[in-house]
């Protein structure tokens, strides 16, 4: 048998104790929509010009320093570096006879 708790517990145990728990599984069964799902190599189309500038720009043999300079160039945009690196992989090739990065 549990003993009955004492007057002062009494009034603070009832406000944290939810009176009604069938109210609180409605609330948790309820999932909210969520929008278009983003992945961490999301490239933004606004920002695809200056992709395109540096690669011709640069004339680089290492995918590593167009990353970096396109970073550096979109740091204020907060774009990852892996969606930089993804978006060059697609819109470019490294060629092997002069083994540096273009536009295909």
């Amino acid at each position: 048998m549990v003993p009955a708790l004492p007057p002062r517990q009494i009034s603070t145990a009832s406000s944290t104790v939810p009176a009604d728990l069938s109210s609180q599984t409605a609330v948790i069964g309820s999932v909210p929509k969520k929008g278009p799902i983003m992945t961490k190599s999301f490239f933004p189309d606004a920002h695809v010009t200056v992709l395109l500038n540096k690669i011709n720009q640069l004339q680089a043999s290492s995918i590593t320093a167009l990353v970096e300079a396109v970073y550096q160039e979109l740091r204020e945009h907060k774009i990852k570096k892996i969606a930089i690196e993804t978006k060059i992989k697609e819109v470019g090739e490294k060629r092997k006879d002069t083994k540096i990065w273009q536009l295909w």
